[in-house]
């Protein structure tokens, strides 16, 4: 029963539409994934640029330069296990500290550790964030994984696009959706 299918680069505007031809086709939504692509400008008050400079660190370029492909939300997946600090529920206000779940993998290679002040470039917008949690993730599983986990209340607001998860029973159901999105939602992959 595990999911099978993910349909992403799903518009705001058309997470409805898709999600409807899903369920014409008796399909579930299994799981719905806001993306919000960012770029890690800061760690505790240094710039990236200056980090990459410095080949003492241990950091690599690469972990400092990517594109972060992140998301928001209270809770963890079955995919996921806290293993120390507490996942942030929600943002209530904009004096809030935004603190930020890291998969303990990206941690480890940024060399991370819990109350580091990290600051991203959200798509132009500079958001100061706090690292509040480090998670296991198993990457395994078809599901949308992170590095890193934002509380909601804190993206919404952001350029985004969705993933979409399902489980589609045999091929010829995986043909019929594939007919179905295509020409409807070109854009979806």
């Amino acid at each position: 029963e595990q999911p099978n299918l993910v349909l992403y680069d799903i518009q705001t505007d058309q997470k409805a539409g898709v999600a409807e031809i899903m369920r014409a086709q008796n399909l579930s939504v299994l799981q719905q994934v806001p993306v919000v692509t960012m770029r890690l400008e800061e760690i505790n008050g240094k710039n990236v640029r200056e980090l990459q400079k410095d080949t003492t660190n241990g950091i690599p370029s690469w972990a400092l330069r990517r594109e972060y492909r992140s998301s928001y939300r209270d809770s963890l997946n079955d995919n996921e296990k806290l293993l120390s600090g507490v996942l942030q529920k929600q943002v209530s206000s904009p004096s809030d500290t935004i603190r930020v779940s890291v998969d303990e993998g990206i941690a480890k290679t940024l060399k991370l550790k819990l109350g580091d002040a990290l600051v991203f470039d959200v798509q132009g917008v500079p958001v100061k964030t706090v690292l509040g949690s480090l998670r296991e993730v198993n990457w395994r599983r078809l599901m949308p994984s992170f590095y890193i986990l934002f509380p909601p209340g804190a993206l919404e607001n952001a350029p985004q696009f969705h993933v979409l998860v399902t489980r589609v029973p045999d091929a010829a159901s995986f043909a019929r959706l594939q007919r179905a999105v295509v020409p409807a939602f070109p854009n979806v992959s």
